[in-house]
């Protein structure tokens, strides 16, 4: 999996589990004195001017940042399609060392070519009148921000991105890399080369038991399964219906049968968590527990499944059940026959089946743990 510079795939967070998805903006780190982006900048300061200061990790092949200074900025224009859907700006930038004055700060300004229209991030839409829109001060570290609004794309057009810095005296930001990705969601950056941009594609994380029915990675006759999840998203950033996968456990060679643990907010109802047992390629169980996420706060899920074999530590027999923060959800039944038995199972992070094509979390996953029985309510609320 390509990521960004300095952005592990696996940390103390967890695994990063991010949509495939491009970065349509070449040069996204303004490397090579900035080739390809124009404007009013004159300046790049070398990452290594403080002890172990650095906007990435390979600082080999990005050794400068970008000084804006005194209303200094830098543009670029992009081409856009409508067949991407929403896209998402994003900036790595850093004020607040000695050199910097506390007071600086960073503005941005998105300016449509079909209609000359700017983009207002408070508002969320598109406007006549020029708007610069501010990005909030981070000192003394390099930090991600984002729009506050994914962008649409009307048609097809191209977007003209400048930033710059935003008191217009001798305050001062550095600029380490410029996103606009064609995806509604706030992810990772992406750092491009200078002659295109830079699409990002990973394949599921799985594990395999293959031969040993006695034993399967979640046991399909009853099972409790445990995972951390940090959302790089808020409650407020899904589309109706999109489905943010967690995980699924599946029992023989197909997704068609198998559980399913996903974020999502149906259309006309509240945002929740939901477990799905699926047979024979169909949902045949659904458990949910309304839930609103917010970005980069942690939040523990917990499922359950006990079949017809008979009750287990006081969860009725045919229960599918969901936990989060330890807050119990609405149980669903199971119906008769939901018994797989099979010498392979896989448990992926992620979700792919043809309906919904591949889902990822769009954040971290840790504590993975998947157990051969249903703990009953009090154990699940006291293992947390």
């Amino acid at each position: 999996m390509k990521i960004g510079a300095g952005i592990e795939k696996m940390n103390h967070v967890g695994y990063l589990s991010e949509d495939g998805r491009r970065n349509v903006i070449p040069n996204s780190a303004i490397q090579n004195s900035g080739a390809g982006w124009s404007g009013s900048f004159s300046a790049f300061v070398t990452t290594s001017i403080i002890e172990g200061f650095k906007a990435f990790r390979d600082i080999d092949n990005f050794p400068a940042v970008l000084l804006l200074r005194n209303a200094e900025y830098a543009e670029r224009t992009v081409a856009v399609l409508t067949a991407d859907g929403p896209h998402r700006f994003g900036v790595v930038h850093y004020v607040g060392f000695a050199a910097l004055p506390p007071s600086a700060f960073a503005v941005w300004r998105l300016q449509r070519d079909t209609d000359s229209f700017y983009w207002n991030d408070t508002t969320g839409g598109w406007q006549a009148g020029e708007i610069f829109n501010q990005l909030p001060p981070q000192y003394g570290v390099f930090v991600h921000r984002h729009s506050n609004h994914p962008i649409d794309c009307d048609q097809d057009e191209n977007w003209t991105i400048r930033i710059k810095e935003g008191t217009e005296n001798d305050d001062a930001v550095l600029i380490a890399q410029i996103d606009i990705q064609n995806t509604r969601y706030r992810l990772t950056p992406i750092v491009t080369p200078e002659s295109g941009g830079l699409d990002e594609q990973e394949d599921l994380l799985k594990y395999v038991v293959e031969d040993d029915a006695a034993r399967q990675l979640v046991y399909a006759r009853r099972h409790s399964v445990r995972v951390l999840y940090t959302p790089l998203q808020d409650e407020a950033d899904l589309a109706d219906d999109d489905q943010l996968a967690l995980f699924y456990a599946q029992w023989g060679a197909s997704p068609s049968e198998c559980i399913v643990a996903y974020y999502t907010r149906p259309t006309g109802l509240a945002a929740r968590f939901v477990v799905d047992a699926v047979q024979g390629g169909s949902v045949v169980a659904s458990a949910y527990k309304e839930h609103d996420i917010v970005r980069e706060v942690p939040v523990e899920i917990h499922c359950r499944l006990v079949d017809e074999t008979g009750e287990e530590l006081k969860l009725r027999s045919r229960t599918l059940s969901l936990q989060v923060d330890g807050e119990k959800g609405v149980d669903a039944g199971l119906p008769a026959g939901f018994s797989i038995s099979e010498t392979r199972t896989e448990l992926w992070l992620g979700y792919a089946d043809s309906s919904f094509g591949t889902q990822r979390a769009n954040g971290f996953i840790a504590d993975l743990d998947a157990q051969q029985l249903a703990l009953p309510d009090e154990s699940a609320l006291a293992a947390r």
